[in-house]
């Protein structure tokens, strides 16, 4: 839906996208340059690619466009437009640079991290209903493809992270939790996730649970939030949401020591 204002010459033009899922997922995973990786809630504006953005103008492609023969093409019309808006588009050979500069020590990312540009905006006589806390945004994580020869650009990976525990929809990193990379939802937060969804389990009426998931509650499988829909959510469960901004303190504590190990997590509760 497109909304626009003005003459030909000094229009203004605001493009209203739906998403069918997490509007932080179509962000972050959906667009196809830097220029527009940026977040706005009723209250904050977070930037992912400030410096090249707001200082150097330059923009990089995070997807490629393909013919409908599956060949690349090179120079999609698609840039044209940032291009007349005053963006640079570097070459994708350059696309390393993006990684280097974009991604501390290698490690995930997560929105309003140190390489973000983050604001406080004027909510002066704003007062929105049941307002998302800042945290939901702040606990979406991301990973930045390396460029390879083989796929020379830096494109961001994530998947919409749910559970049945968590009252919110998050992002996490496309990292297979066999990887040695690390991974804030399901890696470091697997472990507490899973007892607590034990925990929620147990007061749950045996009549509403399948067979198939008492046989994985009682055969102590992981990652359960993976598979969360099958749960009977919504009877009786208690979200733990207001515990993410210590998971992420201590998330970000773990990611800045030289040897990263496990830290135990509050087992706090809040219906």
């Amino acid at each position: 839906m497109t909304f626009t204002k003005g003459s030909n010459d000094e229009e203004t033009k605001i493009q209203l996208i739906l998403t069918y899922a997490c509007p932080v997922e179509a962000i972050l995973a959906g667009f196809y340059t830097t220029a527009v990786v940026n977040l706005l809630t009723w209250n904050m504006a977070y930037s992912v690619f400030p410096s090249v953005t707001f200082l150097q103008r330059k923009a990089f492609l995070i997807r490629e466009f393909y013919e409908e023969d599956g060949e690349i093409i090179e120079n999609p019309p698609q840039i044209q437009k940032y291009t007349d808006r005053g963006f640079h588009f570097a070459p994708k050979k350059n696309c390393i640079d993006l990684w280097n500069s974009s991604t501390p020590r290698g490690m995930p990312r997560h929105v309003g991290d140190v390489k973000c540009w983050t604001m406080t905006l004027n909510t002066d006589g704003v007062e929105p209903k049941d307002p998302v806390p800042d945290y939901v945004m702040r606990a979406s994580h991301f990973s930045l493809h390396k460029p390879q020869e083989e796929f020379p650009i830096t494109d961001i990976q994530c998947d919409a992270f749910t559970s049945p525990i968590l009252k919110y929809t998050y992002t996490s990193s496309s990292t297979s939790w066999r990887a040695s990379q690390p991974n804030f939802w399901l890696k470091f937060m697997q472990e507490e996730l899973d007892s607590k969804i034990r925990e929620e389990v147990k007061e749950i009426d045996t009549e509403d649970m399948s067979p198939e998931w008492w046989g994985r509650i009682e055969s102590g499988a992981k990652n359960l939030s993976r598979t969360w829909s099958r749960y009977p959510a919504g009877k009786g469960w208690a979200f733990y949401d207001h515990l993410v901004p210590e998971w992420m303190e201590r998330w970000d504590a773990v990611q800045t020591c030289s040897n990263p190990t496990r830290v135990e997590v509050s087992c706090g509760k809040k219906d």
